[in-house]
């Protein structure tokens, strides 16, 4: 299955979609990503019965490679996002290699939502490679902090 990409972003269109999205076509150039964006999905996230979460939720654990995005909201991950992975069992993305991105306002931000979503993600059974975080006033230099990011994971995370 090819790279997923799932928003956790309360906010429909947000730049941290568009973090998700870019680190996604940096890390599988040749294959366009499919998407979740949760904003669409506010009334239906907490329903594991409803067909798009289902939907959602198996484009996830068949990914062989997921982009997870989410703001720093007081310090952790979205509500949005929380509700959404809580769907998911124990091991539930096992197989499934994740890589986590924060979007926040401050450096302490980005560091503790990297970490609780990190242990999440981990809980999860993903194989986690390094998350990507920008800091809110960055993203101007977006494609920059991309390549900068994945000069740091190195060669072998484009040919996942």
């Amino acid at each position: 299955m090819p790279t997923t990409v799932l928003g956790g972003d309360p906010r429909p269109g947000s730049r941290t979609l568009l973090a998700a999205r870019r680190v996604a076509a940096a890390l599988d150039p040749d294959e366009p990503a499919t998407e979740t964006e949760l904003a669409a999905l506010t009334r239906e996230v907490l329903d594991p019965s409803s067909p798009h979460v289902v939907r959602a939720l198996a484009r996830l654990r068949e990914a062989d490679l997921a982009v997870v995005a989410t703001p720093s909201c007081k310090g952790s991950f979205s509500g949005l996002l929380k509700g959404f992975l809580d769907h998911l069992p124990a091991g539930g993305l096992s197989g499934v290699t994740v890589v986590p991105v924060v979007v926040a306002a401050s450096n302490a931000h980005l560091v503790r939502t990297q970490l609780h979503l990190g242990d999440v993600l981990g809980e999860l059974g993903a194989d986690l490679l390094s998350g990507f975080s920008a800091h809110e006033q960055h993203l101007d230099r977006l494609d920059v902090l991309v390549e900068e990011w994945l000069d740091l994971l190195g060669t072998d995370a484009v040919l996942l």
